[in-house]
């Protein structure tokens, strides 16, 4: 969903600017179905598929391996070929930005959420990340905020309304480590606040490639009825 659009009651925070309650399923849709169950009636999901669907495929957003970039290609090859409009452009304001403010208040919000934890009762990462957060001066914070807000801003209006973005799930394919993977892709996305989906883009060498959808925040149902709408399609993202 939307970042803060579902609330967190009952799970542990994180950072509050970001937290939000997100749903996996074999599908796209069956996460949409999912969230649809737990969303709140304002979200209107589990939606009605758009009536004209346009996707912009980003370029060179972030670092990408060309098998990656390929994939991602070839989806956006075969959402033109089922009908959806399809543009390519930039992103219109630098990702690796805004991913390095989303750190700074993520760290910032961690180390005074959790700052009464036993630093020797954590794992070490976690333990270092409040420190870290913990030295973070509340201006720095402030104006990571409100830096953040005004990328946003600049982002959103380089995009006509109801226009979906796709762009690769993560800089390669799955790691098979047991971890989640390479976050480089998502976390910008959470502080730019829109719905968000991961889709099947392919494999490589025997594991998955993943893209991502998104659209400006508060565009939840627009989303999830394009997914619900893909069902049953030679698309069945």
């Amino acid at each position: 969903p939307s970042t803060l659009a579902v609330g967190g009651a009952g799970v542990v925070p994180l950072a509050p600017s970001f937290d939000t309650v997100g749903a996996f399923g074999a599908t796209a849709a069956d996460a949409a179905l999912l969230a649809a169950g737990y969303a709140p009636a304002a979200l209107g999901l589990p939606g009605t598929a758009p009536t004209a669907p346009r996707m912009v495929l980003l370029r060179h957003a972030l670092p990408v391996a060309p098998h990656a970039e390929a994939a991602v290609q070839a989806l956006g090859a075969r959402l033109q070929a089922a009908g959806v409009p399809l543009r390519h452009a930039p992103a219109p304001v630098p990702l690796a930005e805004v991913a390095a403010l989303h750190r700074v208040v993520l760290l910032a919000e961690v180390g005074r959420t959790h700052a009464r934890l036993p630093p020797e009762l954590l794992d070490p990462g976690l333990a270092a990340d409040i420190a870290t957060g913990q030295a973070i001066p509340a201006a720095e914070y402030l104006a990571a905020l409100a830096a953040l807000a005004r990328l946003r801003g600049r982002f959103w209006a380089g995009f006509a309304p109801g226009e979906m973005l796709l762009l690769p799930a993560a800089p390669d394919v799955a790691p098979n480590d047991g971890t989640t993977g390479d976050p480089s892709f998502v976390i910008p996305l959470t502080a730019l606040c829109g719905p968000v989906a991961t889709l099947r883009a392919g494999l490589h060498q025997g594991l998955p490639l993943g893209a991502l959808l998104t659209m400006a925040p508060g565009q939840d149902a627009a989303l999830a009825g394009f997914l619900l709408g893909a069902t049953g399609t030679e698309l069945e993202l």
